[in-house]
């Protein structure tokens, strides 16, 4: 029997992915079949049923007692305590008969007032986006990003290594990249 090592190796080898095919497969079934299962047995995975007996153990309530408690419950609904702090965070000073300032509808940008020109010095461009900086901040800015003055970036462009960037104001600036 010179021949029977490898033909058991063989056999051995066999039985081993069988099994290992059947233990797969049963998973796969029993995964599969786990949600079939729950949905025709939802009693079993629901929240328990709750039953009532519908004795409380309590006197019976007459209407005139329901009234007064319907009403208080109504007015607390609808009227509810106030919890004020009583920490003193600020004050009021002035008169108070002198009205309020309006306020506009489209406030400008509380850094700068709206219109005032600005010196961008352009820091690096990539991918249409810009780093610029405006003498108080550094930004990222790409097509239709809003400025500080309430400019707005209508184009960032390239042309001969030279990138432009055109403001709605009529402003442009320039960048060219160092070698």
């Amino acid at each position: 029997m010179p021949n029977s090592a490898p033909k058991l190796r063989q056999v051995r080898a066999y039985f081993a992915n069988a099994a290992l095919f059947g233990c797969l497969a049963f998973a796969t079934l029993a995964s599969a079949a786990l949600p079939f299962y729950v949905h025709f047995n939802p009693d079993k995975f629901g929240p328990p049923l709750m039953h009532f007996s519908g004795d409380l153990g309590r006197r019976a309530i007459t209407a005139e007692e329901i009234e007064p408690q319907r009403e208080r419950q109504v007015a607390s609904v609808l009227r509810p305590k106030l919890q004020i702090d009583q920490i003193i965070t600020g004050s009021i000073s002035g008169n108070a008969s002198t009205p309020a300032k309006t306020v506009l509808a489209d406030q400008p940008y509380p850094d700068r007032p709206s219109g005032e020109r600005l010196d961008l010095e352009i820091l690096f461009v990539s991918q249409n986006r810009a780093m610029v900086f405006d003498g108080r901040k550094v930004d990222v800015l790409r097509r239709g990003s809003r400025l500080s003055n309430g400019a707005q970036v209508e184009t960032i462009a390239k042309r001969n290594d030279l990138w432009t960037i055109k403001l709605s104001t009529g402003a442009t600036y320039s960048w060219r990249p160092r070698d």
